[in-house]
């Protein structure tokens, strides 16, 4: 006995987790709320080589000048 699916039936799917049926279209289960969809993983960041801040660079120097003029000065 062969059966035809109903338009509904046909934009229905199985839930992987639970086995409800569920909408073709739908990115959670109704029933048990789980991700049907795969989302792609997130690419790699890569590491660029450090930039030197000059600002921060340009205040270090200043600051071991400073110090250095201090002891110098007594």
């Amino acid at each position: 006995m062969i059966t035809s699916m109903s338009p509904e039936e046909s934009d229905m799917k199985i839930c992987r987790y639970c086995g409800k049926k569920t909408s073709v279209h739908a990115n959670f289960c109704y029933y048990c709320a789980r991700e049907l969809v795969a989302r792609p993983e997130r690419p790699m960041v890569e590491e660029k080589p450090g930039r030197v801040n000059w600002v921060a660079v340009g205040v270090v120097v200043l600051a071991l000048a400073g110090i250095a003029l201090v002891i110098l000065a007594r």
